[in-house]
């Protein structure tokens, strides 16, 4: 089970490490068989764990890519301080954290700023401060007004974590709490000063036609692709002409 599902082994190889390490002989039907059976024997405390999760206080929640027999899906983890569920689901989308965190969870949702959580209330939602570390640290690796936006990002960013640091020491909130406010001040101070120099696109119009409680949350900073509507119109290209001329493609080889 460990080899299959952790270290994700194929049935075959399975079958091989354990002709060569121990001498037994499985088929890699034995050993799927086996994985049916652990998987049917874990179905009742998996479903204990997602009701655990839909009932926490608070939950840290996140996404990546997966590969299942050559084809992409999504590995979701929701995870508090005692309980960890992974789940396999077709995407990223809204509807996989809906079904991972139920539709009625009241408690704090701690996520980055992937569009798959928007449907939260933004009082259920604590934004991971590490992705603001990793986006100034990009941001500060450019020239001129991205550089110098990006450093003193940074220096919110590191003044942050400092305070965190101390609170993990004393666990005294009321002083993270004292801390932190001017950080906010300042975070918010050098968005705006940045935001009034970019350029708008569709985002921003978008944006802009939300209501006011959809905005409360902090702005994104992710790096984005452009999208085509945000693009010049690109000029037609004439047809390729090939590397050889057509004279020279069939001309037999002289031997000496």
């Amino acid at each position: 089970m460990t080899l299959a599902v952790r270290n994700r082994v194929a049935r075959r190889d399975t079958s091989e490490l354990a002709r060569e390490l121990f001498g037994v002989e499985l088929a890699t039907g034995s050993v799927d068989a086996i994985i049916q059976r652990a998987g049917d024997a874990l179905a009742g405390p998996y479903t204990e764990l997602e009701q655990r999760i839909k009932t926490a206080a608070a939950v840290n929640i996140d996404e990546t890519g997966w590969k299942t027999s050559g084809g992409s899906r999504t590995l979701w983890a929701a995870l508090t301080s005692r309980t960890a569920v992974f789940r396999i689901a077709a995407g990223r989308q809204a509807f996989e954290a809906r079904t991972l965190l139920g539709e009625r969870f009241a408690g704090i949702v701690c996520s980055d700023r992937w569009r798959g959580y928007d449907y939260l209330d933004p009082t259920q939602r604590q934004l991971c401060s590490a992705h603001l570390l990793r986006d100034f640290t990009a941001h500060s690796e450019g020239l001129s007004e991205q550089h110098d936006f990006g450093c003193a990002g940074l220096v919110i960013a590191n003044d942050l974590f400092a305070a965190w640091d101390v609170y993990q020491a004393d666990s005294d909130r009321a002083r993270l709490q004292a801390q932190i406010a001017p950080l906010r001040a300042k975070l918010r101070t050098l968005l705006e000063h940045a935001a009034r120099k970019s350029p708008p696109t569709n985002y921003h119009r978008q944006v802009r036609q939300q209501p006011p409680h959809a905005l409360a949350r902090p702005p994104d900073l992710q790096p984005h692709r452009r999208r085509r509507t945000d693009q010049q119109p690109r000029r037609a290209r004439p047809p390729r002409r090939p590397h050889l001329p057509q004279a020279l493609t069939r001309q037999p080889i002289r031997t000496r």
